[in-house]
């Protein structure tokens, strides 16, 4: 059976230059379009990591999802990531959110599309991005799937409060080991004493216990009051969290309906994990990489489903 939407090969310029798939349903005609932007750490433009080998596919499922609902949609590869050019461990917050700019911009001048009608979808750290990207580009509408709307040091810590806690839980040798050696109290100060070396440091990046740090991301992280720019958004927003979700607190999601009530619709979906599928059981951090492959092929939650279709019909 013929696809319904066709894929093309894309690059534009930002900084670098990135290289993306465009999709567009197959009768486009001056039709909305959505730019995906993708969650932290050195994934391509749909959602996989090289190295651990972690293939998700999750940004591709979306821009189907979407192309289906009538939209063109933008994926692309993170500079240095992929096919797209420039280096991953240099690059700050704002060096991502300038890219994400760029493709807004490339999205506006493509002549399948209505310029007036381009939203951002934002998943994970990506809801970061597109909040700020909000104050650099006039957006039709924001999405925001999975993300945090505390500052990064609030979220930081609370990571390492689950993690800690999950740890001392182990039960059987692995556990008497962990508690025994005190490895969560070292790891809490040497957590510490990291955000404090990255604060004092002017340094793009930096070696620290045998890992290349991104000095300058997490620093343009920690200082960026999200918040204040949830309350400049004047466009409609869709934020989303599920219930499941081990990697960000689900109810911070009505923080942002609280600070922004006139645009923002904030919703909780049971059983909903990080990556949008559905799940029973509670996630926990120390298995969630071996959790998340085992989702790989499951279709995007479908409460999730009916809810962005119901919000993005009079859009």
């Amino acid at each position: 059976m013929e696809q319904s939407f066709v894929e093309k090969e894309v690059s534009f310029t930002a900084e670098y230059e990135l290289q993306g798939t465009l999709t567009l349903p197959r009768s486009a005609k001056k039709v909305p379009a959505v730019l995906i932007i993708s969650g932290s750490g050195p994934g391509n433009r749909d959602g996989n990591i090289k190295w651990p080998k972690i293939e998700l596919n999750i940004y591709k499922d979306l821009a189907a999802f979407f192309t289906s609902l009538g939209f063109a949609t933008l994926r692309y590869d993170k500079r240095g990531t992929g096919k797209s050019k420039g280096k991953f461990n240099k690059a700050g917050m704002w060096d991502f959110v300038n890219d994400a700019k760029s493709g807004v911009e490339f999205l506006k001048n493509q002549p399948e599309i209505d310029r007036e009608r381009v939203f951002v979808l934002g998943h994970s750290e990506g809801v970061t991005l597109a909040i700020a990207l909000n104050s650099k580009e006039r957006l039709a509408g924001i999405i925001l799937l999975a993300g945090t709307y505390q500052s990064m040091e609030h979220t930081l810590r609370k990571q390492r409060k689950q993690l800690f806690q999950e740890l001392q839980d182990l039960k059987g040798f692995k556990g008497f080991i962990i508690n025994m050696i005190g490895i969560t109290k070292n790891e809490e100060k040497k957590t510490k004493n990291l955000i404090s070396k990255i604060n004092s440091s002017k340094r793009d990046s930096f070696w620290h216990s045998f890992m290349k740090v991104n000095a300058k991301w997490l620093r343009e992280h920690l200082s960026y009051n999200v918040q204040d720019d949830i309350k400049k958004i004047q466009c409609p927003v869709l934020a989303i969290t599920g219930a499941k979700d081990a990697q960000v607190d689900c109810r911070e999601v009505y923080i942002a309906k609280e600070l922004n009530p006139i645009y923002v619709d904030s919703y909780i979906i049971d059983k909903m994990n990080h990556i949008l599928k559905e799940q029973d059981y509670d996630n926990s951090f120390i298995n969630i990489a071996k959790e998340y492959k085992s989702q790989s092929t499951h279709a995007l939650h479908e409460k999730f489903v009916e809810v962005v279709k119901e919000w993005v019909k009079d859009k």
